[in-house]
């Protein structure tokens, strides 16, 4: 899947420019990237922010005038879909130890301490810090042992993407205008 979309317009400011919000959504050999623009420009810079635009713009949902084909409901479950699958072969850790940094995310109060030793300390806690390793033994190399046991964050592992959330974002309306990249 190569789509894109236009959500629709915000303001540059108060009383300012609007601008298009727009963004690419890949799903390439199963793996789904989503990264957008605001206000692209044929000069290939922008009005607004690019990239991951969406930790902005999931506070300012209401101010997007929406474009043909969307609601808000539409709107809030493609930021949920964004924050939850891009990048999906890029997790740090196994759906338990994900599941389980999910479930005490709260108490990730302290940012003097990093994001990765607050994991650890959590996950050895809860007896997670190392589990059986996920990642099968490549078949054409037999010359070292392959480690029986996984610990969070050395390697980067993919999470398969559900069918139904592909499914809509298949759904999602295709832009009504073309960005100025095209």
């Amino acid at each position: 899947m190569n789509k894109v979309v236009r959500l629709g317009t915000v303001k540059r400011w108060e009383g300012g420019r609007s601008m298009s919000i727009y963004c690419e959504i890949r799903f390439t050999d199963d793996k789904l990237s989503i990264s957008g623009v605001e206000g692209p420009l044929p000069s290939g810079n922008c009005l607004g922010a690019c990239g991951q635009i969406d930790m902005h713009l999931r506070s300012e949902q209401a101010s997007i005038k929406l474009a043909p084909g969307w609601t808000r409901g539409k709107l809030a479950r493609f930021f949920e879909v964004w924050e939850r699958w891009h990048l999906n072969d890029l997790r740090a850790g196994t759906p338990e130890q994900m599941a389980e940094l999910e479930r005490r995310k709260a108490e990730y109060t302290d940012r003097s301490t990093s994001h990765y030793e607050w994991a650890c300390k959590v996950l050895a806690e809860a007896g997670l810090l190392e589990v059986p390793n996920p990642i099968p033994a490549p078949q054409d190399d037999v010359s070292r042992e392959w480690p029986k046991m996984y610990r969070y964050g050395t390697a980067w592992l993919r999470e398969e993407v559900p069918q139904d959330v592909l499914t809509f974002l298949a759904s999602l309306p295709d832009t009504d205008r073309t960005p100025a990249w095209v």
